[in-house]
């Protein structure tokens, strides 16, 4: 055995220094060591056989090495390979940590930021009979019995967290890998990094919770750490800042997922009066452009199972859904619907299907149903009903209207009874009565619906509002609705009536047009250009239509609605037409939509019409009139012009045969009035395609517009001039105007000035 403490030489320059002890044997069968390197503490004189200090005859061991590379510190390490029961034997590790008995055995990790009392920095170790120097933070563990098994623990104890990481080192600041961090133990009131390099730091609790309650973090992702843990077990990332979406301060012991913007809790809340219920939250950022986000329940199976469950999404079971103000909860297979739960509860049952799951049943069933005084176990077909509490409840053990109607002693109902037809028929035999009203039970003529008045003194005279039959003596009613009494109304409906057929009235048909029921009442303008963009048709329905609409093989006149919607929209109603379908759930009548016109409204449009067409012609009457009047005033000037010419070419040819005197001096004047209103001739006239309208106005000129007839009369365009005094033009186009003589005529503050001819010729 031997022992050097010097230099030992590696390289130029380079020289190591060493410790170095040796042995013949590390060990083994016939071998004396191992030899080991102790360092070792001695005080006073040895006189303590079996003390803590270095009083003892070999003094106190602070650290040894062994031959085959373990560290032990700490005391009561000994020289044997297998120590005897109750002894320490040599350090059994790499690094071994040993204390006297059964005292409190630990290793501390610092530096000088953290400072250097015991309750800083980073412990790990056991507990002992002994706590180590007395560190508050071990005041309240348990101290186990001499010779017990100790408590292990780690212990960070500066106001950060305790993170587990795995991954290689890339911090050498730090001496962890932040990017790899798989787990993460700290309080609520421990200090969270909050930018790199420690430049900010800050607590993390805006639930405001106790900062000593405990969190817990598990990263999904340990590139994205989870560093902000808010409940006792939170796992998944990081939730947003501000705001912090579905999370409550509440959501505390219990275990907390969240990624993005959603999150789902499980674990418990505290309810009303010192209650403590148990929840399972989920939550959901409402402005997700994916959302909203669903609680679903999920089955799954081998993938080879050849279910539905052992399809990649499995089979789901129920979903619940909220918008935030409602929730629906769905049971059922959604998934393969591919919708959410239309209501508060939406049971979806899936149809037979022999390849993925037995399917087609109803969805529902009730077992040991309970009224409110005996519970039935299973009766069979029933009814179910709705009590005063809103229980469902089992009241009749029939799945029929049952015995409500009897000659001698009728069934009186109890409430109000709805049937749900769901597509299906109710068919009525044996030639009884459907009667309604105060009517008893009897057996009347057969296939009859009776609504009476609840007047008993009008029976058995038949004073019914409504009335269905079958009529023997004309069959061709099938149903009348009567009044016998001449008073108010046998029909009266809030909503539209169709009418498959034609319609027949005596005494005609009265739309209400009371004062009372009208508003925004105004008159009607121009109704003569709206008159004359409609086109009046003959036409014949189509009586083998395939919607069964039974329509009249006669000849009719009016107008096409889609042509009307075009000028008159708000004349124009669409209606749509379901499909009819036969008991057996076959189509005998597509759906369709139907246009129709309300030919009511179009007498206002035509009598307006009417009375624009009359006023341009009592107009034009007069207008003619007066041209008639003035051709005949200058067919006398005319006439006059003829005698005076006569009679003056007479003398002048006498005083030429008497006289050679020359010619009288010849002057020429233009009379011109500023205060009159001037129309004058288009200019070309005939024209092709255009033509001029020149006029001149006063200065006290209000109102102008030139109106434009066509040979019959009828005005075909009008426009308004702006009266500007002086002379104005305006440019007539006239391409696709039809060869002809045409009227235009100037009307000014009301009255018509003057008339002129145009000609048209291509």
């Amino acid at each position: 055995d031997r022992a050097y403490i010097g230099y030992r030489a590696n390289a130029l320059d380079v020289s190591d220094f060493i410790v170095n002890w040796s042995d013949n044997s590390v060990g083994g069968a016939g071998a004396a060591g191992p030899d080991n390197l102790i360092f070792n503490f001695t005080s006073l004189n040895g006189s303590s056989p079996n003390g803590i200090d270095g009083n003892q005859v070999n003094g106190r061991e602070i650290m040894r090495l062994t031959g085959y590379g373990n560290i032990g510190v700490g005391p009561r390490f000994n020289n044997t390979q297998v120590p005897a029961p109750g002894a320490m034997g040599q350090p059994q590790s790499l690094f071994h940590i040993s204390n006297f008995n059964d005292w409190a055995s630990w290793m501390q990790i610092g530096n000088e930021t953290t400072g250097g009392v015991a309750s800083d920095g980073l412990r790990i170790g056991i507990t002992g009979t002994i706590p180590l120097y007395n560190n508050p933070l071990f005041a309240n563990i348990n101290m186990p019995s001499a010779g017990a098994e100790q408590i292990a623990m780690i212990y960070q104890q500066e106001s950060k967290p305790l993170l587990f990481s795995t991954g290689a080192s890339t911090d050498q600041f730090q001496g962890n890998n932040s990017t790899q961090e798989r787990l993460r133990i700290q309080s609520a009131g421990t200090i969270t990094q909050t930018s790199p390099n420690g430049a900010a730091y800050a607590v993390y609790n805006p639930g405001a919770v106790n900062t000593n309650f405990t969190r817990i973090a598990i990263s999904h992702d340990p590139s994205n750490p989870l560093t902000r843990p808010l409940s006792l077990l939170h796992m998944g990332y990081n939730t947003a800042v501000l705001p912090l979406n579905g999370w409550r301060n509440w959501m505390d012991i219990g275990t907390l997922i969240t990624t993005n913007t959603d999150n789902m809790y499980v674990g418990l809340k505290d309810g009303q009066n010192g209650v403590t219920d148990a929840v399972i939250n989920w939550g959901d950022d409402p402005a997700s452009p994916g959302g909203p986000d669903l609680l679903r329940f999920i089955f799954t199976q081998n993938p080879v199972g050849g279910t539905v469950s052992s399809t990649p999404n499995g089979l789901e079971i129920a979903r619940m859904y909220s918008n935030g103000n409602e929730g629906r909860m769905g049971i059922g297979s959604f998934d393969l619907l591919g919708l959410l739960p239309q209501n508060t509860l939406h049971i979806n049952s899936p149809a037979a299907n022999p390849t993925t799951n037995a399917g087609g049943t109803s969805g529902l069933r009730f077992e040991d149903l309970t009224t409110a005084t005996t519970p039935i176990a299973n009766p069979g077909q029933g009814v179910l009903a709705v009590d005063a509490n809103g229980n469902v409840i089992y009241v009749n053990g029939a799945s029929n209207f049952g015995n409500y109607c009897n000659s001698l002693n009728p069934t009186s109902l109890t409430g109000d009874y709805q049937i749900d037809m769901a597509n299906n028929s109710i068919f009525f035999k044996n030639g009884k009565n459907i009667m309604m009203g105060e009517v008893s039970c009897g057996n009347l003529a057969p296939a009859r619906l009776y609504l009476r008045y609840s007047n008993p003194q009008y029976y058995p005279t038949v004073t019914e509002g409504l009335r269905i039959e079958t009529n023997l003596i004309q069959p061709n009613i099938t149903a009348s609705f009567r009044n016998t009494l001449g008073t108010g109304a046998a029909i009266r409906t809030d909503g539209d009536i169709h009418c498959n057929g034609e319609g027949l009235s005596i005494a005609g048909w009265n739309l209400f047009s009371d004062s009372l029921v009208k508003q925004n009442v105004q008159n009607l303008e121009n109704c003569s250009d709206i008159i004359g963009q409609l086109r009046p048709v003959s036409f014949y329905f189509d009586t083998l239509n395939p919607y069964g609409f039974r329509f009249s093989n006669r000849k009719n006149y009016g107008f096409i609605a889609q042509e009307v919607e075009q000028i008159l929209p708000e004349l124009v109603k669409t209606t749509s037409f379901p499909e009819e379908i036969d008991s057996a759930g076959n189509i005998i009548y597509p759906a369709t939509t139907i246009k129709s016109v309300n030919y009511n409204s179009l007498i206002g449009i035509l009598t307006e019409g009417i009375q624009e067409q009359q006023a341009t012609i009592d107009s034009l009457s007069g207008i003619i009139t007066e041209q008639d009047s003035i051709n005949k005033h200058l067919q006398e000037q005319i006439n006059s012009l003829y005698d005076m010419i006569a009679e003056c070419c007479k003398n002048r040819s006498m005083e030429q045969g008497q006289n050679n005197n020359p010619s009288p001096n010849i002057r020429t004047i233009e009379l011109r009035d500023e205060q009159s209103i001037v129309l004058d001739q288009n200019v070309p006239n005939p024209f092709a395609e255009q033509t001029t309208i020149s006029y001149l106005f006063p200065e006290n000129v209000n109102k102008a517009q030139i109106l434009f007839y066509n040979q019959d009369g009828k005005l075909i365009n009008s426009t308004n001039l702006n009266p500007i005094a002086g002379r104005g033009q305006i440019n007539v186009f006239a391409n696709d105007l039809s060869n002809g003589i045409y009227n235009y005529t100037l009307v000014v503050d009301g009255k018509i000035i003057a008339t002129k001819k145009m000609i048209k010729q291509q």
